[in-house]
């Protein structure tokens, strides 16, 4: 049984408890095996649960992503920045997903990348006027998590994710800004035909999608490119 006091620490980290914190709550290592075979806790990361009844209660295409990538950050040490497509749900930009779904963290380096334990840790430079505060935690900004998921992705998930930046408030302008110093990096030039792509009027994934197909069939051959909101 999860005591009021347990309770209060869990809510107090957004429904987050560690290992730490529940023995010093009075829980042996028994009692949270059986809480977790019970569901009324769950296993995120080594060491750290959050409440089975909010998990179940969250939606899992960014709310617990997002509580995920809190548990991760909470045993990391300083110096990684939540990037990739773990930004754009903090950021509020629609995505669409990958078929493997990675919580993604950047800190400055060179440019590398390395998955563990569901984690891609990127060492890759950025600035700090890229990073934002969302919630507490630090996220690179809109410009710079859709091309990254460009150049993580490819097609059609980089052209989806700059979309969304342009209806979060960024310019063409910026996305290409944001793009400038990665002109050695790996995939690049898929990079830059996201960029290119991306135009004000898409209004959801679908939209993105669909001006992607009339594109690639040629159907619109009497303009420059599909209109998606006409009268």
């Amino acid at each position: 049984m999860i005591t009021h006091a347990i309770r209060a620490v869990m809510a107090a980290n957004g429904g987050l408890l560690t290992w730490a914190q529940a023995r010093d709550g009075g829980l042996s290592t028994a009692e949270v095996r059986h809480l977790v075979r019970q569901g009324v806790l769950v296993p995120l990361r080594r060491g750290l649960y959050v409440d089975g009844e909010l998990w179940r209660s969250l939606d899992p295409y960014r709310e617990q992503h997002r509580l995920r990538t809190r548990a991760v950050i909470a045993g990391l040490k300083r110096g990684f920045v939540v990037s990739h497509d773990s930004a754009a749900h903090e950021l509020e930009m629609d995505i669409l997903l990958p078929p493997v779904v990675h919580t993604h963290i950047t800190r400055p380096g060179s440019t590398t990348a390395w998955t563990r334990y569901g984690v891609k840790h990127h060492y890759a430079r950025h600035t700090t006027s890229q990073i934002v505060v969302v919630d507490g935690l630090g996220v690179l900004e809109p410009a710079r998590t859709a091309v990254d998921i460009a150049r993580e992705h490819g097609e059609p998930y980089g052209e989806i994710a700059c979309d969304a930046a342009i209806r979060a408030g960024v310019t063409s302008a910026e996305l290409r800004d944001a793009c400038a110093p990665m002109a050695s990096w790996p995939h690049i030039l898929r990079t830059r035909r996201a960029v290119d792509f991306a135009r004000p009027g898409a209004a959801t994934v679908i939209e993105t999608l669909g001006r992607m197909l009339v594109t690639e069939l040629g159907l619109d051959l009497d303009a420059d490119e599909p209109d998606l909101q006409f009268p």
